[in-house]
């Protein structure tokens, strides 16, 4: 195998783990199969020899091998660079998906060899571990828990265009190669597992990586989901997992947790310099946000419905359940088929009918008009949707099931609500200061309040737009014509004044680049105060807090 032979080259001198050579090794092998089976012998020795030469010319300077390099690369057909290249892109994304999983698998054999006075370096068990090493005490280490304001920002990479197909193939495929190394299979289960890696490769080879078409704004949202709805949902329950442990381990105690994460989105919001981020798109963004999220909670509703098989001939629920279920059945009708299997099943009918809300708000997103999606959007909010799972909660704990009510199923559930509401990410929306500096002297010029502004110094600037702050009259007109610049800016916060009463955590911050001076932040405060419709109060609060 010529190609396993140069992994085995290049694994010695870049002294990566074991584990992680041994995978790439397999990899190499696999390809190399199937790019045999696909093209001729010669291209395999082509992309073997390459990365010796390249690393003899330029990792030692090897004047004469970078002129060897150079006559070889010159002699390929077009068609042969365009195959290399491939071949090439797709082995390095598989190597670094590889790389992620041995991440993992070394996080995980370290986790074995902790004890209690020494954790695993950079965990959360560490930090928890210095706060009571220092003496804090349990009270004082909770409050600086309670302190943390994480909020990881999740943008679209320019350089990022890889199809959401290609993503999920390339995980999969090096899923099943590090469970190859590490699981013990029998002869016929591991000629399968072969078999799918390589009908996998052969599919990754066969797709186009990136689309034919420009990448979309759209396209970009439906990346971003990716990530939101696989690696963070499962991530983030057990971080407080974790930290729940910790405290447990060095405090013997195990308290009730702020929620200290929450995500931010620039996806399908970041207007700067992108003129395809308009106010239809950024609405869309929220939307489907929305109806993602909706269908996760769906999903764990419907494994917690099958869960929580508590009959009410064992266990009373507390007269605030039983009244809560009894006042969603006045809204919702069981159906004949669920009243016969859970009749004498309380959670399971509370959760039937929870389902049934979220299915209603689902169902308005698909098909009715903005006005009505934010009316049905009031009927059934996320503290709605929290009071239910927390309602279902004390029953459990007073009923006598105390375990079943704080871990599992039904306390993850509670997390995630808590983390990504019914809007998943908060968007940030992103403006350059100059098109808000333009659109406000034109607004100032119509309201014959000064045609100079622009020219102004910036402390002229900051006088004459604290005056107009200050001053309960409407800018300009309210049906003014203005430029298309300066429309769709007035757009944008419309826009928010609609994201904030769809969900008041549906909308961020927003961001004004090549900030200069105050006044380019005034500029905003005077463009959020002149919205079409009349500026609400909270709308100009939420942008005073950029």
């Amino acid at each position: 195998m010529l190609w396993k032979k140069t992994t085995d080259y290049f694994a010695k001198k870049s002294e990566i783990s074991e584990n992680l050579g041994h995978q790439i090794k397999s990899l190499s092998q696999f390809l190399e199969e199937v790019i045999t089976d696909k093209d001729d012998a010669d291209l395999i020795g082509d992309i073997t020899e390459l990365p010796k030469l390249a690393a003899k010319a330029f990792d030692e300077g090897d004047e004469e091998t970078l002129e060897k390099l150079k006559d070889k690369i010159g002699e390929f057909s077009t068609d042969k660079i365009s195959s290399l290249l491939r071949y090439y892109t797709v082995y390095f994304h598989l190597i670094n998906s590889l790389e992620q999983h041995e991440i993992t698998r070394i996080n995980r054999e370290r986790s074995f060899k902790t004890t209690a006075d020494s954790p695993r370096t950079e965990s959360i068990a560490e930090a928890v571990y210095q706060l009571s090493e220092k003496g804090y005490s349990k009270e004082e280490a909770l409050e600086v828990i309670g302190k943390l304001d994480i909020q990881p920002t999740i943008t679209a990479h320019p350089t990022e265009a890889r199809r959401h197909s290609i993503l999920v193939k390339q995980q999969h495929i090096t899923s099943m190669i590090s469970k190859l190394e590490q699981e013990q299979y029998t002869p016929d289960e591991r000629k399968t597992a072969v078999l799918e890696i390589l009908n996998e490769i052969h599919l990754l080879l066969a797709t186009d990586e990136v689309r034919s078409a420009r990448v979309t704004v759209e396209d970009e949202v439906e990346n971003g989901m990716f990530y939101f709805m696989n690696s963070i949902w499962e991530t983030v329950p057990v971080l407080y997992d974790d930290l729940r442990e910790a405290f447990k381990t060095y405090y013997d105690t195990v308290p009730e947790l702020p929620i200290i994460l929450k995500y931010r989105s620039w996806i399908g919001s970041d207007r700067d310099g992108n003129p395809k981020v308009t106010t239809d798109v950024t609405w869309n963004t929220i939307l489907e946000q929305r109806e993602n999220v909706l269908k996760l909670y769906l999903e764990e509703l419907d494994e917690m419905r099958r869960y929580l098989s508590v009959s009410g001939n064992k266990y009373e629920i507390t007269d605030e359940l039983q009244a809560s279920l009894e006042e969603d059945k006045t809204l919702f009708t069981l159906s004949d088929r669920y009243q016969r299997l859970y009749k004498h099943e309380p959670y399971r009918q509370k959760i039937t009918l929870i389902m049934r809300k979220i299915e209603h708000q689902l169902q308005t997103i698909r098909v009715a008009r903005k006005e009505e999606i934010l009316e049905e959007a009031q009927k059934y909010q996320v503290s709605d949707f929290i009071t239910d799972l927390e309602l279902i909660r004390e029953s459990l704990k007073s009923g006598g099931l105390q375990s079943v009510s704080s871990y599992g199923k039904l306390k993850n559930l509670l997390i995630r609500a808590r983390t990504f509401g019914f809007h998943l990410a908060g968007l940030d929306i992103r403006q350059h200061s100059k098109l808000h500096e333009d659109a406000v002297s034109e607004l100032l010029s119509l309201a014959k309040v000064t045609d100079e502004y622009e020219s102004l110094t910036e402390e002229e600037k900051i006088t004459v737009l604290t005056q107009e702050l200050s001053n309960p009259r409407p800018l300009c007109p309210v049906k003014a014509k203005v430029e298309d610049n300066t429309r769709e800016l007035l757009d944008v916060f419309e826009l928010i004044g609609e994201m904030l009463e769809l969900d008041q955590n549906s909308f961020g911050c927003y961001i004004i680049s090549m900030t200069h001076g105050i006044s380019d932040m005034l500029e905003v405060l005077i463009l959020a105060r002149k919205r079409d419709s009349g500026a609400t109060s909270r709308t100009a609060y939420q942008a005073s807090l950029i």
